[in-house]
């Protein structure tokens, strides 16, 4: 779990909504979940509320940015060979756009 947070001018920063990167199930038949499964992407409220899967069987989440007014993230993540980011709203969960940044050799 992660806090998705907004910083100001003043250096302040301020948690606008949690992210989660969770294993449900065992992608890769090994009996066991582990880091070479698949994730889910989630996202939440801070005080938990309103966990909603936004992204499903990701190999990795990359990176994320949380816009300045906070209003969104932007979520890089790689889907076997293809890597994606993905605008997803802070109020509502929804994507607002996705678009592939590349291709690359799984490792």
């Amino acid at each position: 779990m992660d806090q998705l947070r907004v910083e100001n001018n003043t250096e302040e920063k301020r948690t606008v909504s949690l992210l989660y990167e969770v294993i449900y199930k065992d992608s890769n038949s090994n009996k066991q979940l582990d880091p070479r499964d698949k994730i889910t992407i989630s996202l939440s409220k801070i005080d938990g509320s309103e966990f909603k899967n936004v992204i499903e069987s990701a190999d990795s989440l990359i990176d994320h940015n949380v816009s300045r007014d906070g209003k969104e993230v932007a979520l890089i993540y790689q889907v076997n060979k293809k890597v994606i980011m993905e605008r997803v709203s802070l109020e509502s969960f929804q994507s607002i756009s996705k678009s592939e940044l590349t291709q690359v050799e799984k490792i």
